[in-house]
């Protein structure tokens, strides 16, 4: 959790870099934790040679929200972040941190308080896991 709280204080602290990339390498996956859930969509759609309008009749979603989710224009469900793992062949736990990461970011980007705000969050969530 400790990673998580690192990047989600980077993109807060440093927003200029934005996406300047960390990594956090465990035994079965390198996740960028930098990177928005919508650049992650986008960059895959396009390694996969693929048009907004092939991804939208393929998922049923329509052209002009998946263009703002690349853009970070308009947040997706949980469901629909599950769908794009799924279609893109993404590691779900790696979409999903990004677009909890991206959820976070947001909400405290204009808080001076934020990274005390996270760190009591990281406590509270490992007190709850107890």
């Amino acid at each position: 959790m400790g990673w998580v709280v690192l990047a989600y204080l980077h993109q807060i602290l440093v927003p200029n870099l934005f996406p300047r990339v960390i990594f956090l390498l465990t035994s079965r996956h390198t996740y960028c934790l930098m990177y928005s859930f919508g650049n992650i969509i986008r960059k895959a759609r396009e390694e996969k040679g693929l048009f907004l309008r092939q991804v939208a009749a393929e998922m049923e979603i329509d052209q002009a929200i998946i263009s703002k989710f690349e853009r970070g224009d308009r947040k997706p469900t949980k469901e629909q972040v599950l769908k794009f793992a799924k279609f893109y062949k993404i590691d779900k736990d790696e979409l999903l941190v990004a677009w909890l990461s991206d959820k976070v970011a947001y909400d405290l980007q204009n808080e001076n308080l934020a990274d005390k705000v996270l760190k009591a969050a990281e406590q509270k969530i490992k007190y709850r896991k107890k």
